[in-house]
């Protein structure tokens, strides 16, 4: 699938999005953890989008491929103790409709501790979105 980009009047708003794994359109464990729902700001720089993790405590690292191919960690992060999730926010150039991701997990297991960096992707479905104030 060639990348677009997803293109719209509005400054802010939602778009969903689905975690699948990076090279098939298999959802990926993310699912499980990442909300399906981003909230995107449109600026002077570029975009702003916001990822909310749920089980936080699980995720320990995200970050996002720019469009010139770099890494890029969240310029800002909200951890809600209480409901064990986070916002993560990250400065994009554009929105790509298929957005590689890499996130990292520690996870507790039978006395062990199971530790993994994984590629995905999240693609994004430019019909879902929805102006938000």
């Amino acid at each position: 699938m060639t990348n677009e980009w997803i293109t719209t009047k509005e400054k802010k708003f939602a778009i969903q999005g689905k975690p699948l794994k990076e090279t098939t359109d298999e959802p990926s464990i993310m699912l499980e953890y990442m909300s399906q729902v981003a909230v995107v700001e449109q600026t002077d720089e570029g975009v702003s989008l916001s990822l909310l993790l749920q089980s936080q405590d699980i995720i320990t690292g995200l970050q996002v491929q720019r469009a010139d191919g770099t890494w890029v960690e969240a310029v800002e992060r909200h951890i809600d103790d209480e409901m064990n999730r986070r916002f993560e926010r990250f400065e994009l150039d554009r929105l790509p409709v298929v957005l590689p991701v890499r996130v990292q997990y520690e996870v507790s297991h039978e006395g062990g501790t199971f530790k993994g960096d994984e590629p995905l992707r999240v693609v994004f479905d430019p019909e879902t979105i929805e102006a938000v104030e």
